[in-house]
């Protein structure tokens, strides 16, 4: 296929795009050997104020052009940064083989009016190695206000589609002592706004409650850009009893709909127990909501059923016992030292985060003796009572999905000390 044909092709199935969803566009002058095509649009030419905006610069090149972007500096919006995409070979082999890269950013407007989204350049790469520039054109936008007809008192001004949950690190709590209780907002929207909840006032009356700093993270999905607001609490009730933490709600401005919609949660309840009680077992609720009978007439039969199952498991158990080769060898313990010092080299590039992770799992499988390699960290959670190695697991995953370049320097710190801790041994 000709360079050419490349160009018609892009440009058929980008007029296509462009056709149905009304988005503002431009087209780069090309003069560059290597690059086919450059285009800059954005899904909506006319959104709403705070409402998501997605910048797309497509670049249509050859292999050997590699394309680096340097976004604009965009007056008036919040911008969020979203991974870049490229496609599939478009002619497999060749000199002349090409592709294309996606590169984009999420954009939320701060006021209103006509906002410019400036120029910016594009980098590529020569077939002689040598580096060359293209000025990409801008767009333009018109955002709309927000109206005020049906508008909610205190509105924070969220644009939508939002949602909200309320959820616990369990549903029992001995008396005195702390549970983790988050508060998550997530949707397409400016999440970041949102008030911070008044849990105080949610959960009543003999509790005390302690906020952590929240937390924003982000994700891509179907072309959107997707984050949450995570406010987690500590929880310490003073009474027994069971204690419903209310509806926690938000006011959003749905733009697809065009009015104000909120978002709820689902009351959830803590069963707040004396200190040495004994929680029930899952069969003894059971037996209590009136599912599960063992009546003494249904005793006897239920038991035989179990010493029978318990005898041919022991004779199986025996077979392979007898069978099973000798001297089987132990698996090695994991390099907790090389891990760390895979992630030290990484620090402060994208790398990092999960490198760390990889570590602090190793020193977590020493530790616990179980593999936390398919586990996310909320999985973790429910398996270990670690606290360290959770804060840190946590710490890592908030960098990971926010890009975030904080200073990894307290991370590699509290890391090593966590694995020389695991060295000293095992824990069931």
């Amino acid at each position: 296929m000709r360079p050419g044909s490349y160009r018609i092709a892009a440009l058929c199935v980008q007029a296509a795009v462009w056709a149905l969803t009304g988005s503002a566009r431009a087209e780069a002058v090309i003069d560059v050997p290597g690059v086919i095509d450059v285009r800059t649009r954005v899904d909506r030419d006319q959104p709403f104020l705070h409402e998501q905006l997605v910048l797309e610069l497509t670049v249509v090149h050859h292999l050997y052009a590699r394309p680096r972007w340097e976004p604009p500096v965009c007056e008036g919006f919040w911008v969020e940064r979203m991974p870049s995409e490229g496609s599939a070979l478009l002619h497999p082999g060749g000199r002349d083989a090409a592709r294309t890269t996606l590169f984009r950013r999420a954009l939320y407007a701060t006021r209103t009016g006509t906002l410019e989204v400036p120029s910016s350049i594009l980098r590529v790469k020569t077939r002689d190695g040598d580096e060359a520039e293209i000025d990409v054109p801008g767009v333009r936008v018109r955002v709309r206000a927000l109206p005020e007809a049906g508008r909610p008192e205190g509105f924070d001004g969220l644009v939508g589609p939002l949602e909200v949950r309320v959820s616990a690190d369990g549903d029992q709590v001995t008396v005195g002592r702390a549970i983790g209780v988050d508060v998550d907002v997530f949707g397409a929207g400016n999440v970041w706004d949102v008030s911070p909840p008044d849990l105080a006032a949610l959960i009543g009356r003999d509790v005390e409650v302690f906020a952590e700093r929240p937390r924003t993270l982000t994700d891509t999905r179907k072309g959107r850009l997707v984050s949450r607001r995570r406010f987690r609490f500590d929880v310490v009730p003073q009474e027994t009893g069971t204690h419903t933490i209310g509806a926690f709600r938000v006011d959003y401005f749905d733009p697809a709909a065009g009015r104000y919609r909120r978002a709820s949660s689902e009351p959830l309840a803590l069963e707040v127990v004396r200190r040495g009680a004994v929680q029930r077992a899952p069969w003894e609720a059971r037996e209590r909501a009136g599912e599960v009978s063992l009546r003494p007439g249904l005793a006897w039969p239920i038991g035989l059923v179990l010493v029978g199952l318990l005898t041919v498991s022991g004779w199986a158990l025996a077979r392979w016992w007898r069978g099973a080769p000798r001297g089987r060898a132990r698996e090695p313990e994991p390099d907790l030292a090389g891990l760390l010092a895979r992630a030290e080299q990484a620090a402060g590039s994208p790398d990092f985060p999960s490198l760390l992770s990889a570590a602090v799992k190793a020193g977590v499988r020493v530790r616990w003796s179980l593999d936390p390699s398919p586990l996310t960290t909320s999985e973790l959670a429910e398996r270990i009572d670690d606290a360290e190695a959770l804060r840190i697991l946590r710490a890592a995953d908030a960098a990971r999905f926010a890009g975030d370049a904080a200073d990894p320097k307290p991370l590699l710190l509290a890391a090593r000390r966590y694995l020389e801790v695991g060295r000293a041994g095992r824990r069931g």
